[in-house]
Order: structure tokens, then sequence, then C-alpha cells
């Protein structure tokens, strides 16, 4: 098994890998490839822009004014969503592994979403709101001229 590396960048790394077996086997070309690698970007936690160097197949990150320095990827992090899996209910990726941060979640009693029934106060009532914020201010008023006196 290779070495473990961020969620986000396993992303890129497989697609890297599937446009590298494409170009061998003739089904796209060098300059298709190329520039489908050199758009393959991904962030880690802290936001950093990596990408896989279209030359040389190595892992490079930018810096906030555009160089790019060659490095060795995180080896973890919290996986980010992309549209493609909100949409569509995601996919599997071959170097992406997953590990479960909290088993015991499944199993509690709320795995549903909370309907309105099931709230402990309700609705908010904007008659009780009125009713609150008029006794706040007459009792402000109220105060205010006992201590002016």
């Amino acid at each position: 098994m290779d070495k473990p590396i961020h969620p986000n960048l396993a992303r890129i790394a497989s697609s890297y890998d599937a446009l590298i077996l494409a170009r061998r086997s003739g089904q796209i070309s060098e300059t298709d490839a190329y520039t489908r690698i050199k758009s393959l970007i991904a962030k880690d936690d802290f936001g950093v822009e990596w990408s896989i160097s279209p030359e040389t197949g190595e892992w490079r990150y930018r810096d906030k004014w555009g160089d790019y320095y060659y490095a060795p990827p995180p080896e973890y992090g919290m996986v980010s969503a992309t549209p493609y899996d909100l949409q569509s209910g995601g996919t599997t990726y071959p170097r992406v592994t997953l590990y479960p941060v909290d088993a015991n979640v499944a199993e509690t009693e709320h795995t549903t979403p909370l309907a309105a029934s099931d709230l402990k106060y309700g609705r908010l009532n904007v008659k009780y709101l009125y009713t609150t914020l008029i006794a706040a201010v007459i009792v402000c008023v109220v105060l205010y001229s006992t201590l002016t006196r």
C-alpha cells in the first residue's frame, strides 16, 4: 500500500494516475494529458494549493505569491466535499482512505433530522415577542424616571 495522503490530494492523485494510463494506452494525446494534469489542483486543511507537476510527476505546492515549491504532500487531513459529491451521492477514488471518526454516532437515537414537532418549544410566536419587547421598554422607562429624580 502506498504512503497515506491527504484525502483531497488523493483525489487528484487518482485522476493523475488515470490520465497517465489513458496517455500510455493512446486514448488521449500528450498535449491533452499535460493540460488536464496541469488543471488538477486541491487544497489541504490550511488552504494551501497542491498539484502534481506535469513535467516531473512530483508533488508541489503554491505559495501566496504564486511560486511553486516541491515537497512531500500532507499525509492526513479532513476530506472536503466536491460539488460532484454533493450532487450525485459521491464517487469512490482508489487512493482515498476514510477512517471512522466516531462509530457510536450511527447508533444514537437521532439518526434522522428532527421534525418541527420534535422541537421542545416549537416556533417562536411573534405575539409573545412583541409583548416581551413592550414590557422591557416600560421597565426601562420606569427605571430611568426613578433614577433621574
